[in-house]
């Protein structure tokens, strides 16, 4: 047995019923395949923490929302009613306001 042989024992290249590319084709398409299952196996998980993640988030931005809404009613109730004891002073105070924000944004 000569040292080349030793080295691939009675599956070496001498051997004729020896195909070591077809082996090795075998072995990277296995890797190949398994690498794709793994690549999809990720995205499906992904996709899934994804969803998971955009649902708590809207959950909580309506709720957020919910408590502006509440909080801001009672200023706005208290603001009408200003509005209504003194009609013409609002009127006069919102004209001024306008105003200055006319000019300020005209100098540009």
């Amino acid at each position: 047995m000569t040292k080349l042989q030793s080295n691939f024992g009675e599956n070496g290249p001498q051997n004729p019923n020896y195909d070591g590319y077809a082996r090795e084709n075998h072995v990277a398409q296995d890797a190949v395949k398994t690498l794709y299952a793994s690549g999809e196996n990720l995205i499906r998980h992904l996709k899934e923490d994804t969803a998971e993640i955009a649902t708590e988030m809207a959950a909580e931005g309506k709720s957020k929302m919910k408590d502006a809404r509440a909080f801001t009613a009672k200023y706005i109730k208290n603001l009408e009613e200003e509005i209504s004891e003194r009609p013409v002073q609002s009127v006069a105070i919102a004209f001024a306001i306008g105003a200055v924000v006319s000019l300020m944004l005209g100098r540009r």
